[in-house]
């Protein structure tokens, strides 16, 4: 709830940010001004939470053997989350048989991570095959899911396109929605490609990292629609549960804005520039 109150506040003041301007500029400029800030940061909002699921996926699919092309199928045969607090189940259990069904069961009352990530309700995920094999699928839904009180729904398709030693993945979000406590919500879909910068010499996933371009489609409760396009590739490390750099355009009704995730810190800041004003907002 903490994280959705930041975003309402930088929302309002990025609102009032662009009320503040001068008396010979436009009304319907200075509501269009306001009403793609708003947007911009429901966008953050969507990008991050379906982002945290991909992280969920690909860690969860690491940890219970389900990547390489090696491997049992489930680590010491009992499957494992990747936070330690949620349940994970794996149907079929037996290590060669494919497709399987995979649930992480976060619970209804929630489960924290180390981090401070609260996610409740149910990511149900089927994998064709090991994930590191070329052409390998993973469809995602959700069941009553949400991550820091943001509801998420949809069909997340993971698909693995990789020809050589480093991840090339593309995905695509259909019929996602993304809802606020308050009930407001935002529809959602993009496609994106994934393609690993880091990483490539060792099994272990902590140290890769991967470029990330594409666009998204987001459109508000009231009727408003909004295109993403990422401007510079962005850089998400497996260290880092944000994006750390690169940056993204925003269109609303022909005016943009500019989403700017930094310059390589790992941290949960972001600004957003309309009309030439910026604001900082805080990742949820």
């Amino acid at each position: 709830m903490r994280n959705f109150k930041i975003l309402i506040t930088a929302a309002l003041g990025i609102s009032i940010l662009f009320a503040a301007c001068s008396k010979d500029e436009k009304t319907s400029t200075n509501t269009d001004n306001t009403t793609l800030a708003g947007l911009s940061v429901a966008n953050v909002a969507a990008e991050t939470s379906f982002n945290d699921a991909y992280n969920e996926v690909m860690v969860t699919t690491e940890e219970n053997g389900l990547m390489n092309r090696g491997g049992t199928g489930t680590v010491a045969g009992k499957p494992r989350s990747p936070n330690g607090c949620a349940t994970v189940t794996v149907n079929p259990a037996e290590p060669a048989a494919f497709p399987k069904t995979v649930t992480i069961d976060y619970g209804t009352a929630g489960c924290t991570s180390a981090s401070g990530v609260t996610r409740k309700g149910k990511i149900i995920y089927t994998i064709t095959g090991k994930f590191r094999t070329t052409g390998s699928v993973i469809s995602v839904t959700f069941e009553g899911y949400s991550v820091n009180g943001f509801a998420i729904a949809g069909i997340y398709s993971i698909t693995n396109n990789s020809t050589g030693n480093g991840l090339n993945i593309s995905t695509q979000v259909t019929g996602g929605k993304i809802t606020y406590p308050d009930g407001t919500y935002y529809n959602y879909g993009g496609a994106k490609t994934i393609v690993q910068s880091a990483g490539t010499a060792t099994p272990a996933i902590a140290d890769d990292e991967f470029t990330i371009t594409g666009n998204n489609t987001l459109s508000s409760s009231d009727g408003k629609a909004a295109t993403g396009t990422i401007k510079t590739p962005l850089l998400k490390k497996n260290s880092c549960r944000n994006i750390v750099s690169g940056s993204v355009d925003i269109v609303y009704n022909g005016i943009k804005a500019l989403l700017d995730y930094g310059s390589g810190d790992c941290d949960n800041t972001a600004t957003i520039t309309v009309a030439n004003k910026t604001e900082t907002i805080t990742l949820p």
